[in-house]
């Protein structure tokens, strides 16, 4: 059945090339000299906009131009999705984040319109109120601090609270040009939905089209050359403490270390109490967990991956052991065994360990 029907698929395109053909040269027959000009085509429509980002709630106006076979016909708009966008006769209307595509017809021509509807927000938003936007298309800028298990760490610094907020973003099993992107050091402009994965919040199902770079949900570099804050901070405050953060009308009560988590951060003066060897997030043995003791008695985890010394030799935990390290890192939450949520500090490269 797939053979006749793709069968006929063909003879129906062979029947309108041998129709265009006959059309063109009985067209050739009214010049006077004979000329074997090349026609131009006049049955197109075009726009001037082929992707827009816009906010819930904001209006764009897009024109189509049409040629002149199809002068006097009516052109038809139609949003393939309406309840992320409208459109009425060329003005999209944005109504909750997410992506559509406006068709428009005129005659036998069609063109389309991709819009990406999304709030303008910061890290600062995100941390702030997270499950609003949960599951829902966000944009956000930031740089990159640090880069392991298939994610990248963003930071950005604001100026009313004196704080930087951070975000993690999964980018999984992606190879190619996206990682070009996603490089260390890169200020970056990221478009995905915010999800949640055991308990903490990222940003997912990013993407980069390199033959398209103009689209609205592409990975886009704005500056290169940047580096992670490293914000000197205490374990105490990291562990337990609590801040309030103005955001926007209303004054919101937060776990300091939810507030700065996926931060860079620099704990200083821990004394190792105790080490376990555990495995990483790709299920290999050698990385650890370092049960460390703060100067005012605060008690803080800083878990590794598997770190390796200048010669590639994995370094195992008997290094540390009894130690007085500082450590730099970015702020993770994680559950323990009781299923109890707690702040700590993850640090993925052995020259973020230093020992006093």
């Amino acid at each position: 059945m797939k053979r006749k029907l793709f069968s006929s698929f063909w003879a129906v395109v062979v029947c309108i090339i041998v129709a265009i053909s006959f059309t063109a040269c009985d067209g050739s027959s009214d010049t006077d000299n004979g000329d074997n000009a090349q026609e131009t085509r006049t049955d197109y429509i075009s726009l001037d906009k082929t992707s827009i980002t816009l906010e819930p709630g904001e209006t764009a106006t897009v024109t189509a131009t049409v040629s002149e076979d199809f002068a006097g016909k009516s052109v038809i708009w139609k949003s393939l999705d309406e309840s992320i966008a409208t459109v009425d006769n060329g003005k999209i209307t944005a109504v909750k984040p997410g992506g559509a595509t406006i068709m428009v017809i005129a005659g036998i021509e069609t063109a389309w319109c991709r819009v990406t509807v999304s709030w303008a927000i910061t890290l600062k938003d995100l941390r702030c109120d997270p499950t609003y936007y949960l599951q829902t298309s966000v944009c956000v800028k930031g740089i990159i601090t640090a880069q392991f298990n298939n994610s990248v760490f963003i930071e950005e610094y604001d100026e009313e609270t004196g704080l930087y907020f951070g975000m993690e973003v999964y980018y999984g099993f992606q190879t190619g040009p996206i990682l070009q992107q996603l490089e260390i050091g890169n200020k970056i402009r990221v478009a995905g939905a915010l999800t949640e994965f055991k308990g903490a919040f990222q940003i997912a199902g990013i993407s980069y089209n390199q033959y398209k770079p103009d689209l609205p949900t592409n990975t886009v570099v704005i500056s290169k050359g940047h580096e992670g804050a490293f914000v000197e901070t205490g374990a105490k405050d990291i562990v337990s403490g609590k801040i309030d953060v103005k955001h926007y009308d209303e004054t919101i009560s937060l776990d300091y270390g939810d507030a700065v988590t996926a931060t860079t951060v620099t704990v200083s003066d821990l004394k190792v109490l105790r080490t376990y060897t555990i495995n990483d997030y790709y299920g290999d043995y050698g990385a650890m967990m370092l049960e460390c003791l703060s100067e005012d008695g605060t008690v803080i985890c800083v878990n590794t991956g598997i770190l390796k010394d200048s010669d590639g030799n994995v370094i195992t935990a008997d290094k540390y052991e009894g130690k007085t390290i500082t450590v730099r890192g970015i702020v993770e939450k994680y559950f323990n065994e009781q299923n109890a949520s707690s702040y700590g500090v993850r640090c993925h490269l052995a020259d973020y360990i230093t020992i006093l």
